[in-house]
């Protein structure tokens, strides 16, 4: 897990910066001390650990699915193993 620990005065200086490294998920907590004992800690709260969803994310990333094309693979991986099925039974 990654963490970040700090002091309160060097908490209150990168607030910001400490907070966008969260969101960004570069840490999970940042955790602040002050002489050597902690005394707070900053994280994401459970429901905003899940990313949100957006119509289009995934556009380009994935290529259409051209079913024809699918079962004449599916045909030709089909007929290839009733081959080597085929052949198998001559052989034994």
């Amino acid at each position: 897990m990654k963490e970040i620990e700090t002091t309160v005065h060097n908490a209150k200086t990168h607030l910001s910066k400490y907070l966008a490294m969260l969101e960004r998920r570069e840490i999970e907590r940042v955790i602040i001390k002050r002489r050597d004992k902690i005394v707070s800690q900053i994280s994401l709260p459970p429901e905003a650990g899940k990313p949100e969803l957006r119509f289009g994310t995934l556009k380009g990333k994935i290529s259409s699915f051209d079913k024809k094309g699918a079962d004449r693979e599916m045909k030709n991986i089909w007929n290839e193993s009733d081959a080597n099925a085929e052949k198998d039974d001559k052989f034994q």
